[in-house]
């Protein structure tokens, strides 16, 4: 995927359409992601808003678990690794997460993981915390990248289209 400032990995592909995840024969045990350096080298203090537009589909459904979802990288001062996740299947009340529609979420309205990306219940427990709680704790983490990836999750033949990612002030568009 040469797209400037962003790389995918497994069966992800900029199309006319948007971007093409998959399809995954098993996406529970295959997934693939687009990043972005659009943040790379900021700390986490640094985010304002991130949202993305896209929709999912899979045999059979998934409960939710199949949507994409979005990871920042980071690093701390000593130099360890970590992440924090948004996962919209996670989101309260009511997860927005039907297969077939489009669905536009915004990541920094909602709650948020950190170092859990199993969704066992990590330092926030099941559902995370609000990000700007994240933000306070782990603010100052330099962010390494920036993606949107779909499976190792759940979902036969597991695939989904990115439209849209908004990061800050900039608004991405993909396909056309």
């Amino acid at each position: 995927m040469p797209t400037k400032g962003f790389s995918g990995t497994n069966l992800v592909e900029n199309t006319s359409d948007g971007v093409t995840f998959g399809p995954y024969a098993d996406g529970g045990a295959a997934g693939g992601s687009i990043c972005s350096d659009a943040l790379t080298g900021q700390s986490l203090n640094d985010v304002t808003h991130l949202a993305f537009e896209a929709r999912y589909t899979a045999e059979g459904d998934t409960g939710g678990i199949g949507v994409p979802y979005l990871r920042i990288f980071l690093e701390d001062a000593a130099q360890v690794e970590h992440d924090a996740i948004f996962s919209p299947n996670t989101q309260p009340p009511d997860a927005d997460v039907g297969e077939g529609p489009f669905h536009t979420w915004v990541a920094t309205a909602g709650l948020w993981r950190y170092d859990d990306d199993s969704g066992s219940g990590g330092e926030y427990g099941l559902n995370g915390a609000p990000f700007a709680t994240v933000q306070t704790d782990h603010g100052t983490e330099e962010i390494t990248d920036l993606c949107i990836t779909v499976g190792n999750t759940a979902g036969e033949d597991l695939s989904a289209l990115l439209r849209t990612w908004e990061v800050n002030a900039k608004d991405y568009a993909f396909g056309q």
